[in-house]
């Protein structure tokens, strides 16, 4: 059973949902061979361990077979009709229209009475505070029901009513598509300049806002609140408007506290992607709405399942509680996921994140003694995510604590390392770029007492905000100072 697209989907199975799948394969409905059953409840009885010794193919057909003689070809079969009814089991698992199938079933049956009973249970059941596209394609379909339900009993006003509200659902839904993918296009222009996501882009281009705002406003669509917002987040990626910002923060702030542990709700993408653009044209000050909005997003999205949290999330949540001097938070991140990030094949990690928080409370040979023990081997996610951080701590390290000649070694390391990189994008080299040279003015100035423009090194940082660079403006404003 090793290394079989049916041991994994196997494995992926829980307790109860292992339990529901053999009795599902136990239903002559859906499976008519009782040795494809027989062979499952003997697979269960070894899961979710199914990859040992005594669960080799030709143990596993003895059991179902008895004393008949092994095939290959036979087993094989089997298995393959057990990864067959695997992917029915899933189907039916996760059927999130199957109270569509039910109206729409009742319909064509002429169930008139269960069929009023069921759709208006499911009007009033239907939570339409939650904004994603599954919601309002679900009440889009439930509309649609509804319509064809009162054509066929003759009842033309309600039917154009009906039809009107499934318009409504589907307008929500189509401009919750537009700016879940719009964000996305936008984002990638900026690494595909080629323009292949024209057609999103030019669908959002050619869309006058203001006057679909003017609209909307003497309108009475479902969710008028949701569209106008929805409205607001394409417009401020469009047009980079700050006064957009604030509406859109407090927005989003209310609806993750209304439904605390579901995904990153779009709208803090959004915020994000405006904050980048803020800070590259140096409004620093948006490093702490950052940071507020990541407090929110760990608070309300991720605090009640851990297991949900990212590296690349977890990375850029730690590092603004660096940034922002707010190690409290981060150490407090560290602690609630690093297990959880660890054990996704990315070992070691604690070191790293540990020893930043090290660094971060002056204990710098405590940190260097940590981070010299670090290495990104057996990492299941590429190790670019954190070898620049490594290289930047290791310089910084070398410089508290008077190794210059070490220091002056390992940046030509790291010079090395980036020219001959594979993995980093040119974004990284040349925030990796600009953090050695002006680091390198730092040795100089210390080895040699060689002077410099401290306005001139201050601009080579440029409006990257990261803990390296922040570290880096700190010594340059206290070398100035002593100069002074």
């Amino acid at each position: 059973m090793r290394k079989t697209l049916l041991a994994d989907v196997l494995r992926s199975f829980s307790k109860e949902e292992m339990k529901r799948f053999i009795q599902f394969a136990d239903s002559p409905y859906f499976n008519t061979s009782e040795a494809t059953a027989k062979l499952l409840k003997e697979i269960g009885r070894f899961h979710p361990l199914i990859d040992g010794r005594g669960v080799s193919k030709e143990i596993l057909f003895e059991k179902v077979y008895g004393a008949k003689k092994y095939s290959d070809a036979l087993m094989r079969k089997l298995i393959s009709n057990l990864l067959h009814l695997s992917e029915k089991f899933l189907t039916v698992e996760n059927q999130q229209l199957a109270e569509c199938s039910l109206l729409a079933g009742l319909r064509t049956k002429k169930l008139y009475t269960q069929f009023s009973k069921k759709i208006e249970s499911l009007t009033t059941e239907s939570d339409i505070s939650i904004i994603n596209e599954d919601v309002f394609l679900f009440s889009s379909l439930i509309e649609s029901e509804r319509s064809i339900y009162l054509y066929e009993i003759d009842r033309a006003r309600e039917y154009d009513i009906a039809v009107l509200n499934s318009f409504k659902y589907d307008t929500l839904y189509y401009f919750y598509q537009l700016a879940r993918t719009y964000i996305r296009a936008s984002h990638n222009l900026i690494y595909n300049p080629s323009g292949k996501e024209s057609l999103i882009l030019g669908i959002v281009s050619s869309i006058d806002f203001e006057k679909l705002n003017q609209s909307i406003k003497t309108a009475d669509p479902v969710r008028k609140e949701v569209l106008l917002h929805l409205f607001d987040l394409i417009k401020m990626e469009l047009t980079k408007d700050g006064s957009l910002f604030p509406g859109i923060k407090n927005f989003s702030f209310k609806y993750s506290e209304m439904h605390p542990g579901t995904t990153t709700y779009i709208g803090y993408i959004y915020m994000f992607e405006f904050i980048s653009y803020q800070l590259k044209n140096g409004n620093r000050q948006y490093i702490f709405e950052r940071h507020e909005i990541y407090r929110q997003l760990e608070k309300y999205s991720y605090s009640t399942n851990p297991g949900q949290m990212s590296l690349i999330l977890f990375n850029n949540i730690f590092f603004s509680g660096i940034v922002t001097r707010d190690p409290v938070f981060s150490e407090y991140v560290l602690g609630k996921y690093i297990l959880g990030i660890e054990a996704k094949g990315n070992p070691e990690l604690n070191k790293f994140y540990r020893a930043w928080l090290l660094f971060q409370n002056g204990k710098f040979a405590d940190s260097l003694k940590l981070i010299t023990t670090f290495s990104t081997s057996g990492f299941m996610l590429d190790d670019h995510v954190i070898t620049p951080s490594v290289k930047r701590l290791v310089l910084m390290l070398n410089f508290e604590l008077g190794y210059f000649d070490e220091a002056l070694y390992s940046l030509d390391s790291v010079l090395h390392f980036m020219r001959n990189s594979k993995k980093l994008s040119e974004t990284q080299k040349e925030s990796m770029i600009l953090f050695t040279k002006v680091f390198r003015q730092l040795l100089l100035l210390k080895i040699n007492n060689r002077k410099f423009s401290f306005r001139s090194a201050r601009g080579s940082i440029g409006n990257e905000v990261s803990a390296g660079n922040n570290w880096l403006i700190e010594k340059l404003d206290g070398l100035e100072k002593s100069d002074d």
